[in-house]
C-alpha cells in the first residue's frame, strides 16, 4: 500500500518521470525538419531539468525512511549517490551537444532514453526489495541496449547493440533465477523482512541454498559491471557504440550497481560474508589479470579503454570483497577518481577530429599528432594516462596505494595473491605509457587534426585534472565525508 506521506519523499522522482513523459509528447508534434533545432533546445532544457531535480532532492528532508512498505529507501546514502549521479549525468548530456553537431545526427530519442535510464538508476540505488531491484536494473539494461545501437544505419553500432542484448538476456535469466530461489526460501522479496527471517532460521542446509541464489544474482551483476569472466561483450560494444554512449556505459551504470551492492551487503548479507568474499575477490583478481594482458596489444583507443575499465572494476571488486567500513570507504573514493578519469579522457577523445572529414580519432597511433597541434592538450592528455597508470603524485597513485594497503591489512594469508594483483598493476602501466610515447615521441610535422574543445569543455577538463593532480589535498576530506555517510548506513 502506498501512503500519501511516501509521495512527498518520492516527489523528485515523480517530477522527473512526468517531465520526461511531457517532453516525449511535446516532441511528437514536431516534424523532422525541426529535429535539429529541437534537439539543441531539448538538450539545454535537460540541463535545467537536472538542476531543478537536484534542488528538489536537496529540499526533501534527509532521514532514514523506508517507503512503499520497506521497498524504497531514502537516507543520506542514497542522497549522496543520487547527487553524484546527477553531476556526471549532466556532464554526459553537455558533451553530447558537440558530438551530435559534428556527427550530423540528431537523435531526440537519446535524451528520453537517458532520462528513463536516470530514473531507473535512482530506483536501483534506493531499492530495498527484489521486485523493485529487478524492474529497475532491467529497465536500465533495456535502455543501454537501445543506446548501444543508436546509430541504426551504422553496422558496428547495430552489431554492438545486438551483442549486448543477447548476452544481457542471458544475465537477466541468471538474475531472475537467483531471485526466484530467494523467494522460494523466504516467501518474501523485501530485504528488511529477509534479514529477520534469515537470522531466525539460519541453518547449514538452508545456508547452502541461499549461497546458490546469491551466486546467480552476483553472476548477473558481474555482467552489468563488465567484470571477468562476464566481460566478453565489453571491447566490441565499446568499439561499436557511439562515443558519448560509451562515456555513459563506462561511468553511470557502475555507479548505480556498486551503490546497490553496498546497500545489499549492509542490509543482511554481512551475516554470511563467505560467499560475498570469495565471489568478488576472485572475480576482481580475474578481471585485473584478463584486462591487463588483453590491453597490451590494443590499437583502438576505445578498445584499450574497455580493457582498462575491466581492470578498474577488478580493483573495485577486490576492495568491495572485504566488506569492512574502511574497504568500502576506499572503494567509493576509488570509484569517484575512476569517474573523473573517465570524464577527462572522453573530453579529450571527443575534442579531436580529423580536419578534412571531422572523423573521430580512433587509433592510438593517430594521437602522435597531439604535440604538433597543441602542446597543452598533449600534456593534459598525458596526465590522464599517468594518473590511470598510478604515477605519483597523481590521484591514481594515492587511491591505489590506499586500496592495496586495506587489502594487505585485511587478510595477510592472501597477501601472495594480492601481490600478484600489485605486479599486474605494474604491467598495466605499459599500455598507458605507450599512449604517452605516441604523443611525445612519435609526433609528425603536419597538423591534420581539428580541436573542437569549447570553453565549457575546456573548463571541465582543467577542473577535473586539477582534482586529479591535487588529490592528495582533497583526500582527507573525501575520506572523512564518505566514512560519515557509510557509518550512518551501517547503523
Amino acid at each position: 500500500m502506498i501512503f500519501l506521506n511516501d509521495l512527498f519523499f518520492l516527489l523528485p522522482e515523480l517530477f522527473w518521470i512526468f517531465s520526461i513523459i511531457g517532453f516525449l509528447l511535446f516532441s511528437t508534434v514536431f516534424t523532422n525538419k525541426f529535429r535539429k533545432i529541437l534537439i539543441v533546445k531539448l538538450g539545454h532544457f535537460y540541463l535545467y531539468l537536472i538542476a531543478l531535480f537536484g534542488f528538489l532532492i536537496y529540499c526533501v528532508p534527509i532521514a532514514d525512511f523506508n517507503l512503499l512498505n520497506y521497498q524504497y529507501s531514502h537516507d543520506s546514502f542514497t542522497f549522496t549517490f543520487k547527487l553524484l549521479f546527477l553531476i556526471f549525468l549532466s556532464l554526459c548530456i553537455y558533451l553530447s551537444f558537440e558530438y551530435f553537431f559534428f556527427e550530423k545526427v540528431f537523435f531526440i530519442e537519446y535524451y528520453f532514453l537517458v532520462g528513463f535510464f536516470c530514473i531507473s538508476s535512482f530506483f536501483l540505488v534506493s531499492s530495498n526489495d527484489f521486485t523493485l531491484f529487478y524492474l529497475s536494473i532491467e529497465l536500465q539494461a533495456l535502455i543501454l541496449y537501445t543506446l548501444a545501437s543508436l546509430k541504426r544505419y551504422n553496422v558496428f553500432s547495430a552489431e554492438s547493440g545486438l551483442k549486448y542484448f543477447v548476452l544481457g538476456a542471458f544475465s537477466s535469466g541468471l538474475l531472475l533465477f537467483g531471485i526466484s530461489l530467494f523467494y522460494g526460501f523466504f516467501g518474501i522479496f523485501t530485504f528488511y523482512d529477509i534479514k529477520f527471517i534469515f537470522l531466525k532460521w539460519l541453518g547449514v542446509n538452508f545456508l547452502y541454498g541461499i549461497n546458490m541464489a546469491i551466486i546467480f544474482i552476483f553472476a548477473a551483476l558481474l555482467f552489468k559491471l563488465a567484470a571477468a569472466p562476464f566481460h566478453i561483450w565489453v571491447p566490441d560494444v565499446y568499439e561499436g557504440a557511439p562515443t558519448v554512449v560509451v562515456l555513459l556505459f563506462a561511468s553511470l551504470p557502475k555507479l548505480a550497481v556498486f551503490a546497490f551492492l553496498i546497500r545489499f551487503y549492509i542490509s543482511f548479507l554481512h551475516e554470511i560474508t563467505g560467499i560475498w568474499y570469495v565471489t568478488f575477490f576472485f572475480a576482481g583478481l580475474l578481471s585485473v589479470l584478463w584486462g591487463t594482458f588483453g590491453a597490451l596489444n590494443q590499437v583502438n583507443i576505445k578498445r584499450l579503454y574497455a580493457y582498462s575499465a575491466i581492470v578498474n572494476v577488478g580493483y573495485l571488486l577486490t576492495s568491495l570483497a572485504y566488506g569492512t567500513l574502511e574497504s568500502l570507504v576506499v572503494m567509493v573514493n576509488y570509484l569517484v577518481v575512476y569517474l573523473l578519469s573517465t570524464l577527462s579522457l572522453f573530453l579529450v577523445i571527443l575534442a579531436f577530429r580529423e580536419l578534412s572529414s571531422f572523423r573521430k580519432i580512433k587509433f592510438i597511433g593517430e594521437y602522435s599528432l597531439y604535440l604538433t597541434y597543441s602542446s597543452l592538450a598533449a600534456i593534459l592528455f598525458s596526465l590522464i594516462f599517468f594518473s590511470m597508470a598510478g604515477v605519483p603524485p597523481l590521484a591514481g597513485f594515492f587511491i591505489k596505494f590506499f586500496l592495496f594497503k586495506i587489502v594487505f591489512l585485511a587478510d595477510f594469508l592472501l597477501s601472495p595473491v594480492v601481490f600478484i594483483i600489485l605486479l599486474t598493476s605494474v604491467v598495466s602501466t605499459l599500455y598507458y605509457i605507450r599512449v604517452v610515447r605516441f604523443v611525445f615521441f612519435d609526433s609528425k610535422l603536419t597538423p591534420i587534426m581539428l580541436l573542437t574543445l569549447n570553453i565549457g569543455s575546456a573548463f571541465l577538463l582543467v577542473f577535473s585534472l586539477v582534482i586529479i593532480v591535487l588529490f592528495v589535498i582533497f583526500q582527507p576530506l573525501a575520506l572523512t565525508c564518505v566514512t560519515n555517510i557509510l557509518e550512518l548506513a551501517f547503523l
